[in-house]
C-alpha cells in the first residue's frame, strides 16, 4: 500500500536513511492518512539515538531525550522524532519507570495502545503493521495491542482513551477490549483529574459525543464521579443521543451533560454538582458557565417578551442559548420533564433570541446608547445619581427596546431627575 506524505516528511526519513538509519511515520498520522484525512501533526519514529538525531539535523530542541524523543526543525516546521523503545515497570498504572531504546521497530510497535495507532510507514518500505491496524481500520474497530488488560495496567489513560477514539473515529470497541475495560476501570482513579477532564472534553466535543455513554454501560461512571453513582443509564440515553446536535463548543457540552445528569437527579442539588466540577479541574470560565446554566436550566418560560429579554440579560447571552439547546433535546426525547406546550414557549423564545443576538435590545447598561459622560455634559452631577439613574434607563430599555436612542435617553433621564 502506497499513502501520501508530505514531500518534507519523507526528506527528513531520508536523512536518517543517508545517515545509515531507519525512520518511518507513526502512529495517528498513519491512521489518518489510512482514512483520507490530513493530519495535524507527523511523529517519526527511528532507530537512532536522541544523540545521533541531534547529529544528522543542524536544528533540535530536547522535549525529552530521557525517553527517546527530539523535536527536529525542518524547513520552518517541527517534528517530533522518536527512537524505537520499549517499556517496562510502570508507575501508578501510568508512567513506564524504565524505558529502553531498541533497534526493532516491531518492538516499539508492540507497546503502543491500539492497533490503528501501531502502525509505521515509509515509501521505500512500505507499511509496518504486524497487528494489523489496517485491518482495523477497514472495520472500524479500537482493538488494544496485544493483551488488552496488560495495556490498561501499564497506563490507565488507554481507557478512556479507547472512549474517545471511538468518538472522534466513529469506530466500535472490539469485544475482548471493552471486556478488559470493565475488569480494569478502577484504575482511572490513579489517573489526574486534568488528565481525565481532557479526555472527557474530547469525547463530548466530537462528532460521536454520545460515545459518553460507554461512561455508564463500561462501569467508569461511578470512578469519575463517585457523588452521583445512583444515576439510571436507561432514563437518560436518548436523551444524550441529542448531544451531537448541540453547538459543539466544549462548554456548551459540558453544561448539556450535567443538565441532563440534574434534569434526574434533582434530589442532588446544586452542590453535587459543583463538587463533581471541582474535582474535574475544568477552566474556570467553563465551570462558571456550567454551574449558570445548572441555576436557570429549569426556569420557567411565558409568553412575555419583557420577562425573556430580562432572563437573556439576567444569566447572558451563551447561557440563554445552550438552556434553549437543551431544552430542545428534551422535547426532541420525548421526555416527561417537557411540558404539553413546551415547544410553543420554546419556539418563541427563540424569537427573542435571535432578536438579542441581531443586538435589538441591549443585554447590558454597556450597550445603552448613552453613557454617564453623556449625563454629566448635560448636567447631572457625578456620583451616585448618575448610577441609578442609568439602571433605571437600562430597565425602562428592555420593556421597550425602541428607547434606546441617545435624544430619547437623555430626555428620559431629565424626566427622572426631575421626579427625584
Amino acid at each position: 500500500m502506497s499513502l501520501k506524505i508530505p514531500d518534507e516528511v519523507d526528506s527528513i526519513i531520508k536523512k536518517f536513511e543517508q545517515s545509515g538509519f531507519e525512520a518511518f511515520v507513526v502512529g495517528g498520522c498513519v491512521r489518518d492518512i489510512i482514512m483520507g484525512k490530513t493530519p495535524e501533526d507527523w511523529d517519526i519514529t527511528t532507530n537512532a539515538t536522541p544523540d545521533k538525531i541531534k547529529e544528522i539535523f543542524e536544528c533540535t530542541l530536547d522535549t525529552g531525550s530521557k525517553y527517546g524523543t527530539v523535536t527536529v526543525k525542518y524547513k520552518g516546521k517541527y517534528y517530533e522524532a522518536t527512537t524505537y523503545r520499549v517499556e517496562d515497570d510502570y508507575i501508578n498504572h501510568r508512567f513506564p519507570g524504565r524505558v529502553d531504546f531498541t533497534s526493532s521497530i516491531r518492538y516499539d510497535l508492540k507497546r503502543r495502545d491500539f492497533t490503528v495507532n501501531a502502525i509505521a510507514y515509509n515509501r521505500r518500505r512500505g507499511i509496518i503493521d504486524p497487528f494489523n491496524g489496517a485491518g482495523d481500520i477497514q472495520k472500524k474497530t479500537i482493538m488494544a495491542v496485544g493483551c488488552p488488560d496488560e495495556r490498561f495496567s501499564e497506563d490507565a489513560l488507554r481507557i478512556l482513551r479507547a472512549i474517545r477514539f471511538s468518538a472522534q473515529l466513529d469506530f466500535e470497541i472490539e469485544k475482548y477490549t471493552k471486556e478488559a475495560i470493565k475488569k480494569n476501570g478502577v484504575l482511572i482513579i490513579n489517573i489526574s483529574k486534568e488528565r481525565i477532564q481532557a479526555e472527557l472534553s474530547k469525547i463530548l466535543v466530537s462528532k460521536n459525543p454520545g460515545k459518553i455513554l460507554d461512561l455508564f454501560d463500561l462501569g467508569l461512571f461511578i470512578y469519575i464521579f463517585p457523588d452521583m453513582n445512583d444515576i439510571s443509564i436507561e432514563s437518560i440515553r436518548d436523551i444524550f443521543k441529542q448531544l451531537k446536535y448541540f453547538n459543539e463548543k466544549a462548554q456548551f457540552r459540558w453544561a448539556s451533560f450535567f443538565a441532563v445528569l440534574l434534569c434526574f437527579n434533582r434530589s442532588m442539588g446544586l452542590d453535587t454538582f459543583q463538587k463533581c466540577l471541582s474535582r474535574l479541574k475544568l477552566p474556570g470560565i467553563t465551570f462558571r458557565f456550567i454551574m449558570d446554566v445548572l441555576k436557570s436550566v429549569f426556569v420557567e418560560i411565558k409568553y412575555d417578551p419583557y420577562r425573556i429579554r430580562k432572563l437573556v440579560c439576567t444569566i447572558g447571552l451563551n447561557v440563554f442559548k445552550c438552556i434553549l439547546e437543551i431544552r430542545y433535546a428534551f422535547l426532541k426525547s420525548g421526555l416527561p420533564v417537557v411540558k404539553d406546550d413546551e415547544k410553543a414557549f420554546l419556539d418563541f423564545a427563540c424569537s427573542i433570541l435571535l432578536q438579542a443576538e441581531n443586538g435589538y435590545f441591549p443585554k447590558s447598561i454597556n450597550d445603552l446608547e448613552i453613557s454617564g459622560s453623556d449625563l454629566i455634559k448635560d448636567g447631572i452631577k457625578e456620583g451616585r445619581e448618575i448610577g441609578s439613574i442609568l439602571n433605571h434607563l437600562f430597565e425602562a430599555v428592555v420593556k421597550n427596546p425602541e428607547l434606546n436612542e441617545k435624544e430619547k435617553l437623555l430626555s428620559l433621564a431629565k424626566q427622572m431627575k426631575r421626579k427625584g
